[in-house]
């Protein structure tokens, strides 16, 4: 795993409706309830360097008096060109380039979550997701959550949620993993908190952990760090920062040669525990 540092062009789109009448107040009202973010990158590079990166990201609420239902997806998929070579002798030569991209980073993502206030500070949850990162060795993981949730504020200013749930996980590796077993249940906590700052300006942070109840080495995080800051009611600069954490990281095969550079076949070990990404968003609201 390494680091991945992406430029992002996001387009938000939002809902605003205005009532002059009462139909029409009570059809705005409806339309209201709807909220949806869309954002979309790609990168192309040519000459010494041919890659091609494009990323897509999407969420969408509903919200009604006591209850929310929220769909996020998104991907992300990064192609390198080949190394190029050269064919024939060292006197007389010809460089090639192989037209062929290698797939070298790929991830995808699916949460559905639906949330239902008990009190105006306790609600009950449920949720199913799904997500692939070839990167990190993580072929498939399908994950189905229930639990319960406090609102210890919900202002203007300042929004703090905690969530406490028990999760039923499928996962399989690109490489099989001895270690751990496919299906497995997971303690799920999560923080999602926003604050205002000076004005227009908006600090997010939304962290979620996960500890396997068979296997208590096995336990994962996702934060994400996110900073927006408006120029007015249309643009805005966003900046955020994921740290993607597994403590039992997937297995990966490396190639294995000699000290004298002679292929002695392959090794098996383990990925790197921590991913992050980096985002530079300039953001359109219409």
């Amino acid at each position: 795993m390494r680091n991945s540092v992406l430029v992002t062009f996001s387009f938000v789109l939002g809902f605003a409706p205005v009532a002059h009448t009462q139909i029409e107040e009570t059809k705005d009202e409806k339309a209201a309830n709807w909220s949806n973010v869309a954002g979309a990158s790609f990168v192309l590079t040519s000459g010494n360097a041919l890659t091609s990166s494009m990323a897509l990201d999407n969420q969408t609420t509903y919200t009604l008096d006591n209850s929310e239902l929220q769909v996020s997806l998104g991907a992300l998929r990064t192609r390198t060109a080949a190394e190029r070579f050269a064919v024939g002798t060292q006197d007389n030569f010809e460089a090639i380039n192989d037209p062929k991209r290698v797939l070298d980073n790929e991830r995808y993502y699916v949460l559905g979550k639906y949330q239902r206030n008990i009190s105006e500070n306790f609600f009950w949850m449920t949720g199913v997701g799904w997500d692939r990162d070839m990167n990190a060795g993580i072929h498939d993981r399908e994950v189905l959550f229930l639990g319960v949730g406090n609102t210890w504020t919900n202002t203007e200013e300042t929004k703090l949620k905690t969530e406490y749930a028990v999760t039923f996980t499928r996962r399989i590796d690109a490489l099989p993993d001895p270690l751990r077993n496919e299906k497995f249940s997971e303690i799920r906590l999560a923080v999602d908190y926003v604050q205002l700052v000076r004005g227009n300006n908006q600090f997010e942070i939304d962290f979620v952990y996960f500890l396997n109840v068979n296997q208590i080495n096995d336990f994962r995080f996702d934060t994400t760090n996110l900073f927006t800051s408006k120029f007015s009611s249309i643009f805005a600069l966003r900046v955020s920062l994921q740290f993607l954490f597994q403590n039992l990281p997937a297995l990966e095969q490396l190639d294995l040669f000699s000290l004298q550079e002679v292929s002695l076949g392959t090794a098996v070990v383990r990925k790197r525990k921590l991913d992050s990404i980096l985002k530079f968003s300039f953001v359109i609201t219409l």
